[in-house]
């Protein structure tokens, strides 16, 4: 699924956008700008979004309806996002768009909650990304 949008405007929101807490899908979403060929991934995820492809579709609506740019989900997962804890874990893949670099995903969230922190998040957050083999032990599937 690749959505493409020929309008003008100022740019996507920066940054990350998750729910402050629970467990939830969530996509890597690649932009590429038109204006100046910049290309920037995006991470969002959202609990009352139960699919990832409606993830992808509420940001092509809600963040790039103004934006000379289109966009690519080059796949999903789950974050599990507690601060109480402290932990955000990452793991898992969506049907829809395959396995995200749950990595990249990493990085970009640390990046995040060192500038401006995630909803309820303090600084000192554990990050974790659950291996694919784990996750049927753990009962995942």
């Amino acid at each position: 699924l690749k959505l493409h949008i020929d309008q003008n405007g100022a740019g996507v929101d920066p940054g990350t956008k998750i729910d402050s807490e629970g467990r939830f899908k969530y996509i890597q979403i690649l932009v590429k700008y038109a204006d100046t060929a910049e290309k920037k991934t995006y991470i969002r995820g959202y609990r009352a979004l139960a699919y990832h492809a409606e993830i992808l579709e509420h940001f092509a609506k809600n963040e790039l309806s103004s934006v000379a740019a289109s966009c690519s989900c080059p796949g999903g997962g789950r974050i599990e996002h507690f601060p109480s804890e402290k932990r955000i874990s990452i793991y898992g893949y969506s049907q829809s768009f395959g396995l995200a670099d749950h990595a990249l995903t990493k990085e970009i969230l640390k990046e995040r909650t060192q500038s401006t922190q995630l909803p309820g998040q303090t600084k000192a957050t554990d990050f974790s990304i659950m291996p694919l083999k784990m996750l049927g032990v753990l009962g995942f599937w």
